[in-house]
């Protein structure tokens, strides 16, 4: 059986909120925002995002629904891998800030990790059209992938090989034993048009791709096992 990939998305927090525009705040306490700030910039320099959370929601409660740290809010509850709290807080904003990339990235993941890939694929798509690299690529193709949309999978790869890929960028997935092992992204992209041409019942081409990605990287696992697939 054809195997299939998982992407992960990783995104740093920033100290300060992601918001594109200016909001409307009420009265402050400045003294207390002043130390609620000192708190979330502890709290991040610790890695700490639970406490990091805390001042944030203390923040917000000083400055009102407006605020501007409740995009930091979402970024926190998602990394926290708190993805509903994620949702709730990150498309009330996207409302407001509907071509902000860093929360489209993580509504989509969210509603990924949740098993909700029809409402992710939207988000990742319009992602990827705002910022139309390799690894949002990748995650679109992914989600496509999951949804067996594969001749949708397939233009996307086609279209993300025809830009320069970064030899940095790489994949890690596990071996039989559940080792951690990695592989060059470019290696798992053409990996994904192989098992979609075979899912499309085309088999030659399924094993052309599945050569390239092994030109790329000849240990690459999952790609020697949906190439014994085709024999098989």
């Amino acid at each position: 059986m054809f195997k299939n990939l998982v992407i992960a998305i990783a995104i740093s927090l920033p100290l300060v909120s992601i918001a594109q525009g200016k909001s409307t705040k009420p009265v402050e306490d400045n003294t207390s925002i002043a130390l609620y700030k000192k708190m979330l910039s502890n709290a991040m320099a610790l890695d700490d995002y639970a406490i990091a959370l805390q001042a944030c929601h203390l923040i917000v409660a000083q400055q009102g629904v407006n605020s501007a740290y409740k995009d930091t809010m979402a970024l926190l509850y998602y990394n926290l891998g708190s993805y509903k709290q994620t949702l709730l807080l990150a498309q009330g904003l996207l409302q407001q800030q509907p071509n902000n990339t860093t929360l489209l990235g993580i509504t989509a993941d969210s509603y990924s990790k949740l098993g909700s890939v029809k409402e992710a694929v939207t988000y990742q798509e319009k992602l990827y059209q705002l910022q139309p690299n390799a690894v949002n690529g990748f995650g679109l193709i992914e989600m496509q992938m999951s949804l067996q949309r594969y001749a949708e999978a397939i233009a996307t790869a086609a279209t993300v090989l025809n830009n320069k890929i970064d030899s940095n960028l790489v994949y890690y997935y596990k071996d039989t034993t559940g080792k951690q092992q990695q592989t060059p992204l470019k290696a798992a992209i053409y990996n994904y048009m192989g098992t979609a041409y075979y899912k499309q019942g085309n088999k030659a081409k399924a094993k052309d791709m599945l050569n390239v990605a092994l030109q790329i990287d000849d240990k690459f696992l999952i790609a020697k096992l949906n190439k014994e697939a085709i024999k098989e």
